[in-house]
Formats: structure tokens, C-alpha cells, sequence
């Protein structure tokens, strides 16, 4: 007969088990702004190790048959202030009217304030803080 030890509770170490861990403070999301060939394009990360995909626009939102663009005040920086603001609030359940105020709020904030023909990382916390907003609901 085999005697086979039983695993218990005893077994286990849990010191380095967290009970309740703190909830992070920043979302680990980027926009990322690229200059490629001279042409703007978008691109969301949703993790720092993630895989980076093309931020598709809104037509939806914002009927702009162009590109993205930044460091002004243009249709391409609305076309890209739109696009970020329908990832960004995808679940926030958010009236056009309010997406509409965000977006024309981010043209006349940040996208102006960045450097054209460079690349930019923005981060989703510090988006959402321009506009006066906490975390994503799903972070």
C-alpha cells in the first residue's frame, strides 16, 4: 500500500499571496503618434507589452475622408481627436453630443500642443485627465 501525503494548507506559503491588492492608478493604455513617410498615423497600445494595432477613425463621429494630424488646429487633428476619443470612451456609454464636447475640447488642449512631424506616446490617464475624467470603467 502507498501511503501518498495529502497537500494541506500547511503546505502552502502564503506570504507572498495578496489579499485585496490596491487597484493601479494609471492605465497602462498609450495612443502612440508616428510620423511615417511624412503621413501621421495612430496607434493604440492597450499594455506597455502589448501589441501595437492602427487606431481606426470615426467616421461615424467625424466625416473627414483625411489622414491624422497634430500640432495645429486642422480637419486632421479633429479627425484624430475624434478616433482617440472613441477608444479612449468606447465604454463609457457616452452620448455623441458628449463625445462630440471631449473631442473639441482634446483639438483645442493637446493635439495642438504637440510638436508636428514627431512622434508622441500619449497616455490614456493623462488623456482623461485633460478632459477631467477618472480611470477607464473597465481598467
Amino acid at each position: 500500500m502507498n501511503d501518498e501525503k495529502r497537500m494541506t494548507l500547511d503546505d502552502y506559503d502564503f506570504s507572498k499571496v495578496k489579499v485585496n491588492p490596491t487597484r493601479p492608478t494609471q492605465d497602462p493604455a498609450h495612443i502612440l503618434l508616428r510620423v511615417v513617410e511624412g503621413a501621421g498615423v495612430a496607434l493604440w497600445r492597450s499594455s506597455p507589452a502589448g501589441q501595437a494595432e492602427l487606431l481606426p477613425t470615426r467616421r461615424d463621429l467625424f466625416q473627414y475622408e483625411g489622414g491624422y494630424s497634430w500640432g495645429y488646429k486642422g480637419e486632421g487633428c479633429k479627425n484624430l481627436a475624434f478616433a482617440i476619443i472613441g477608444r479612449v470612451y468606447e465604454c463609457d456609454d457616452l452620448s455623441s453630443e458628449d463625445m462630440y464636447e471631449k473631442a473639441m475640447k482634446l483639438v483645442d488642449t493637446l493635439i495642438p500642443a504637440l510638436q508636428q512631424q514627431m512622434n508622441h506616446d500619449l497616455s490614456v490617464t493623462v488623456i482623461r485627465k485633460v478632459l477631467g475624467d477618472g480611470q477607464r470603467p473597465i481598467f
